[in-house]
């Protein structure tokens, strides 16, 4: 069995002693901290940095707690039970990989990078974490994003939209239908990442057509 332990300013050895064989997070368990008139932070064995907080009165709060940059932060996650222990893991999972991403939870909560994430931001991300790791071709998605979507660089992806994506297609189809397309798959790719790392969680504003009658279409 992993081992928990509980923290209450400075480590009560007593204490620690007894929650060694805490088992991991159930609502059984958690039904069974009690307020004793001091804070007490116990650790989840099964997601990395997950805390519930029992304040003086009894209240219980989920936290994620990590050392970033040499410095502990702490995210407020949510209350229990309205929130669920599934629901937490979760949550804390999401903050974890946007910490692995290099971003610090602390500053810009999930919601708040979601609503001022540019995609120059996101482009940096899909370098640092998907072309370069899976040796992908570098260069050329460099050249594509700065010849094809250089419209959009400054934007926050909440700003692109499908109306302004249909747009941007349409003005490079003038010279290229495959130079429209090729902006289209690569925007996508940006999106679809970003949704797996947990740092968008709306839809994708663009889709891959042959034709943009078909992407009309869609779109209206």
């Amino acid at each position: 069995m992993k081992n928990s332990f509980i923290i209450s300013g400075f480590i009560n050895i007593r204490l620690l002693s007894y929650f060694l064989n805490m088992p991991n997070f159930t609502h059984k368990f958690l039904s069974t901290l009690q307020a004793n008139g001091k804070i007490q932070d116990v650790k989840d064995d099964h997601a990395q940095g997950l805390y519930i907080r029992v304040s003086p009165k009894g209240a219980r709060t989920f936290y994620l707690v990590r050392c970033v940059r040499y410095k502990t932060i702490r995210v407020k996650i949510g209350r229990y039970p309205a929130l669920t222990i599934e629901q937490a893991r979760h949550e804390c999972e999401g903050l974890n990989r946007q910490i692995e991403l290099g971003i610090t939870p602390n500053t810009k909560t999930l919601k708040e990078y979601n609503e001022t994430l540019t995609l120059d931001e996101l482009f940096y991300h899909y370098l640092e974490n998907h072309i370069r790791p899976h040796n992908k071709n570098e260069k050329y998605a460099v050249y594509s994003y700065g010849r094809y979507l250089q419209a959009f660089h400054k934007k926050q992806l909440s700003e692109i939209t499908k109306l302004k994506v249909l747009e941007l297609q349409r003005n490079l189809a003038k010279d290229s239908e495959k130079n429209a397309n090729t902006m289209i798959v690569l925007l996508k790719a940006l999106f679809n990442r970003a949704i797996d790392w947990d740092i968008w969680t709306a839809k994708i504003p663009c889709k891959v057509f042959r034709n943009l009658e078909k992407c009309q279409e869609t779109v209206i």
